[in-house]
């Protein structure tokens, strides 16, 4: 826990939880940038985060500011990544997350469109009609990942697309009364669900792909 932090040499906490977190609520996060940190923005490296061993790594925490990953990541020795906020999480062009599972339990709205690259996605927005908008490039599971369930907005429109692969629902997906947008683009490309889909607001529940099966 620090304002500010420099990973220079391993931290190995094998099959374990590494938390990385600001001491004053409400800083930002930058990941991937290389810049120097600022007063206000706990930044953290690519490079930095291949250092960590560890089952989990979760940054941030319920009184974190923004996350923004301003540059690609792909944490090399972690199975699963946790983004905690008080606020969102977005991504700038070429700003993609590659890794196993992905967790984001956030406050505002979520909206990482770019090419990423994960297995099993799970997140929860709590903020009343925030939306949560996801894009994978090889396609991509809802399920459980560091005790987090399933896709879950607060009436947000959850959106959920696959460039390429597939997508399986096999944890709920809940927009509440919000509008549920699931599409898996690719020629042959698939929906599985497994698991309910919720969202009876405006829009409904749209799932777009060449083959579905709903279980």
């Amino acid at each position: 826990t620090a304002d500010e932090m420099t990973i220079g040499a391993t931290i190995v906490a094998s099959g374990q939880v590494v938390t990385l977190k600001s001491s004053t609520g409400g800083d930002a996060v930058d990941l991937g940038g290389t810049a120097t940190d600022s007063g206000n923005t706990l930044e953290l490296s690519d490079a930095e985060l291949d250092r960590i061993t560890a089952t989990t790594l979760r940054i941030g925490a319920t009184d974190q500011g923004a996350i923004v990953i301003s540059a690609a990541i792909s944490p090399q020795n972690i199975t699963n990544l946790s983004l905690l906020s008080d606020a969102g999480v977005t991504q700038a062009g070429g700003g993609t997350i590659t890794v196993t599972g992905l967790r984001i339990d956030v406050d505002d709205a979520v909206v990482l469109t770019q090419a990423n690259v994960i297995t099993t996605l799970a997140a929860n927005v709590s903020t009343s009609a925030a939306a949560f908008s996801f894009t994978d490039a090889a396609g991509l599971a809802t399920g459980t990942v560091d005790g987090t369930v399933g896709v879950t907005t607060n009436t947000g429109t959850i959106t959920l697309v696959a460039t390429t692969g597939n997508i399986t629902v096999g944890a709920a997906v809940n927009s509440g009364a919000g509008a549920v947008v699931i599409t898996a683009v690719a020629d042959n490309a698939s929906i599985t669900s497994t698991a309910a889909i919720t969202g009876t607001g405006s829009g409904g529940v749209s799932l777009t792909a060449d083959d579905m099966t709903i279980l």
